[in-house]
Parts: C-alpha cells; structure tokens; sequence
C-alpha cells in the first residue's frame, strides 16, 4: 500500500506538468492488485461526489466555473485519467487545467484507498451501529417521542438562542426576538427525560481533507492519523441533564470495555474553545466531549444542550456548524482543489467570501438582507 509521505510528494505534481509525474503514477497503478484496482473505480466516485457536495454546499453559485472537464469528470478509471493527463504533451485541446483535474483526482482517489485500506468504513460503522443499539437498549427506552421545539433567535446575537429560550412542546412569550419551529423525534432516557442522538460518521473523503486540513495548520504530530472517524452527539434539556448523561454514559460504556482515551471536559463555563488545537472552532461553541476506544475503533461523544445545539444549527457566527465549515472550505479546500491559478475564482478576495457566506445564509433559512 501506498505511503502517505510519497501521496504528500506527488501533490507538488498537480501545478507542474511532466512525463515524470505520469510514469511514476503508471507504475504504481500497474503494480496495484486487481482487488485495488477495483476499488479504485469506488474512490474515484467518491472523490467526485465529494467535490459536489463541497461546491452545492459552500460555493453554490460558482456551480458551473468549478465543474471539471467532461473528460475527467465522466471516467471511472484511474488509468484513463492518466490518459487525458498525457494528452497535455501532444494536444493543443489540453491546457493545464485538464492536467491539474486529471492527476490530482487520481492522487486523491489513491489517497482514499489508502484511507479505506488502515480504517475500513464497514468497520466504522459497525462500530457506530453496534454502540447505538447497545445504548439504545440500555439507557434509553424503547421508541421515541416526537417534540415540537419553539426556538427563539435573538438578532442582536447572531441569531443565538439562549438556554432559557427553547420551548419543548410549547411557545414562549418572547415578541422581540425570531420564533422557529421543528418537529423532532427524540430518544426517550430510561429514568425520564428526553435526547437528540445524532450519528457522526467521517467517510474517506471527508478524512482526506481533514489530513489536508492538518497538513496545512501543522498543530498536530501526525497529521495523517484522523481519529474522529465515528462518533455521536447527545443533545439534552440543560448542562445539569447533559453533564448526569455524560458521566452515567462513559461509566456504562467503561463497563462494556470501553475504555476512556480522552476524559470528559467541556467549556459551558468558560469564554475559550474547548478544541484548542482548532483555530477554528468557536469559544460560543458549548459542549462537553469525551473520546473512548471501543470494539477496536475510537469514537468521539458530544453533549450539547438543546439551545446550543439549535444555535449551531441557524445562527450567524461561527459556533453555526455550516458556516464553521464554511470557512474552513475556504481557507483549506477551495484553493487546493479548486486553485485561483486554474480556475480564476480568488478565495481571498473578501467580496468572493461575502458573497458565499450570503448563499450559505441564505440556505439556513434566514433572508440575505438580515446580515446587515
């Protein structure tokens, strides 16, 4: 299998075109088992569905200025990307561009292969699945009930919503500030109470811009390994409820064989991140968050209140997990796959980055002109 250092030097190929690039990847793609080969044609579709995702999520409007090649875009082989790579030496219908699609799309797809290789997703989530059902046979009763949440966002705030300001099953009386209702079905607690539980699983691709992302901040020892790749969110009425949950849950998984490789901590009264190693994340980020391994793969557990996690979910500042990802497409994906140089879009320019975060805005549900 591939080395991660040798995926990290081929990347100083996708700006600079050269038969030495092509040969070197032709020899690798030759000596590839025919069981990889096959799962080539797998990673080469998730690397595309990723790059969609990316652009419909966070770039919208520049749907068609950051569409690739057809002839990239439409193979399902490594080899015959390689190909269209090589016609950059002998055609005049090739420019650059078509190159820098062509071989990165391969080194990232090798990448993903790479990555399902040291942690297959059949095993993330048989993992997740396995921790859900033995949660939900043992702290939760059966079934769920569905609640009607009124959130009330304050302008002057973003549109955060504060503790006091969720009604479950009941509207308040809170005329100054904006109503949202939605309907969600929540986990009944054994004891009384209610939970959101979210699944939280990171797919190949997903992993490969995080290793991107690392690469790129250099905070971290090994900037390959991922060690979020499965994880749950606990969402509950207030820090008392969330804080009992948290400690009765970790004590119940360490009697299953769980074993505590992060202990519980979090930032509900503190004004800093609770990620430090994050320059993203936001202090108004309010959480607890543990880290265990168990069945063979370590898992990451958030507990939220119910208020932040509905302010993660439609305010306008960073502690909204969209336009926390936003911003990190901005500054670390954008401009390696989709480089300014290649596709004449400036991701530094301001107004590029207003007017994306105005699409995003938009998308949440909240009118454009209400940014001010």
């Amino acid at each position: 299998m591939i080395e991660w250092t040798t995926l990290r030097t081929w990347q100083s190929d996708w700006d600079k075109p050269s038969q030495e690039a092509i040969d070197k990847r032709l020899t690798y793609f030759d000596r590839a088992p025919s069981l990889l080969r096959v799962q080539f044609v797998t990673m080469i579709h998730s690397v595309r569905t990723g790059h969609d995702r990316l652009v419909n999520n966070y770039a919208c409007g520049l749907t068609d200025q950051l569409e690739h090649d057809s002839s990239v875009a439409s193979t399902p082989h490594l080899d015959r990307l390689l190909e269209i790579a090589q016609r950059r030496f002998r055609s005049p219908y090739v420019d650059d561009q078509v190159w820098y699609e062509a071989i990165s799309m391969f080194d990232q797809a090798v990448a993903l292969s790479r990555i399902e290789h040291d942690t297959p997703m059949e095993r993330v989530g048989m993992t997740m699945a396995r921790l859900v059902d033995l949660m939900g046979e043992e702290l939760f009763d059966p079934g769920y009930e569905c609640v009607d949440f009124y959130t009330y966002h304050d302008p002057e705030r973003d549109y955060m919503v504060a503790r006091s300001h969720v009604g479950i099953n009941r509207e308040l009386n809170l005329p100054s500030l904006r109503r949202r209702m939605f309907q969600q079905k929540c986990r009944k607690i054994k004891g009384g109470g209610i939970a959101i539980l979210h699944h939280r699983l990171k797919k190949p691709f997903g992993t490969w811009l995080k290793t991107q992302r690392q690469l790129q901040e250099g905070l971290v020892k090994n900037p390959f390994e991922v060690a979020d790749r499965c994880g749950l969110m606990l969402v509950l009425p207030t820090i008392e409820e969330v804080l009992a949950f948290a400690n009765n849950s970790l004590s119940f998984l360490c009697e299953r064989g769980a074993v505590i490789t992060e202990p519980l901590s979090h930032n509900f009264d503190l004004e800093t991140a609770l990620d430090s190693k994050n320059p993203e994340s936001s202090k108004d980020y309010k959480l607890a968050k543990a880290r265990i391994f168990w069945n063979e793969q370590e898992v990451e557990l958030q507990f939220l209140t119910f208020a932040d996690y509905f302010s993660s979910q439609k305010a306008l500042s960073d502690v909204n997990h969209e336009l926390y990802k936003l911003n990190q497409a901005i500054r670390y994906f954008f401009p390696l796959i989709w480089p300014t140089s290649r596709f004449n879009v400036d991701w530094q320019n301001p107004k590029v980055r207003r007017i994306l975060r105005a699409w995003k805005v938009a998308q949440l549900g909240w009118a454009i002109e209400e940014l001010g």
